[in-house]
């Protein structure tokens, strides 16, 4: 049967201060053998920060064909004060400024399996990104009077992917790994020109202690930008799911890579800590 995660939720941090939103995921067992377990879901977060940093993502997977097709989407609304530090490893925190931009994106993916746990696909992204607000003669200010400040981005690719794992919202053994390809170009109908490669290698691996499960989480991830992209779409460390013992976007630069892992331990009853 169909079923739905629906929560409230609190925040704070350092670069958002306190924040409240929602979430809510409708998901249904689609179909399962002996290399993949695929659902059919949807998912829908909306946040707001006493920053004025708003954001509503919403991501939907659906499966046919005994799992052998699988189409994609993802929506996302985004008005998000942003850190700048400037470009770079070198930069100093007391260059530190905030620059606002608008960023909305949909995503579509088709994909087909081609043998046991892999899937290859063709996806299309369009979008529009708009610089609100910049301090006036600053780090963002001067990147901008050599970039454009808004325009309709339109993007095609190829995706690749491979996924052994025993659930897909909460992992315990397997593997994941996706790389993506999305190229920019003017012909499309976009006013930025550029590509982006990203990489995304995940592992699980179960501790068999009795009574007291738990499981290790290991994960890589890679992302280059070439040529004019927006600056919100330049990879950066530090955010809510890679790297977050740094400030939001301390770091900015055309090429990222990071590794991070967690250990997922049981509580009590429906509580867990990671």
């Amino acid at each position: 049967k169909p079923r739905i995660i629906a929560f409230p939720f609190v925040f704070y941090s350092s670069d958002t201060s306190a924040g409240f939103g929602a979430s809510a995921v409708l998901h249904k067992e689609h179909y399962k053998d002996e290399y993949v377990s695929k659902s059919n879901s949807l998912a829908l977060v909306f946040f707001y920060t006493l920053r004025n940093q708003m954001l509503s993502a919403n991501v939907g997977n659906l499966y046919w064909n005994n799992a052998n097709w699988h189409w994609k989407s993802k929506l996302t609304f985004k008005k998000y004060p942003t850190d700048f530090y400037g470009i770079g490893n070198d930069t100093r925190a007391s260059d530190h400024e905030v620059f606002e931009p608008f960023t909305f994106q949909f995503e579509n993916s088709i994909n087909r399996r081609v043998w046991r746990y892999f899937y290859a696909g063709i996806s299309l992204s369009q979008g529009y990104h708009m610089l609100i607000k910049s301090k006036k003669n600053g780090l963002a200010d001067s990147y901008f009077k050599n970039h454009r400040k808004e325009g309709f981005i339109s993007g095609i690719g190829i995706r690749l992917s491979y996924d052994s794992t025993d659930d897909s919202f909460f992992p315990t053994s397997g593997s994941y790994a996706e790389i993506v390809y999305q190229y920019h170009p003017f012909w499309l109908g976009s006013r930025y020109s550029f590509s982006r490669v990203f990489i995304d290698g995940r592992t699980f691996v179960k501790i068999p202690i009795p009574k007291f499960e738990s499981v290790l989480g290991f994960q890589l991830n890679f992302e280059g930008v070439n040529g004019n992209a927006p600056l919100s779409f330049l990879p950066t460390i530090g955010d809510k799911d890679m790297m977050r013992g740094y400030t939001g976007d301390r770091f900015r630069d055309n090429y990222m890579i990071a590794v991070q892992t967690e250990w997922r331990f049981p509580i009590y009853w429906r509580f867990g800590g990671t």
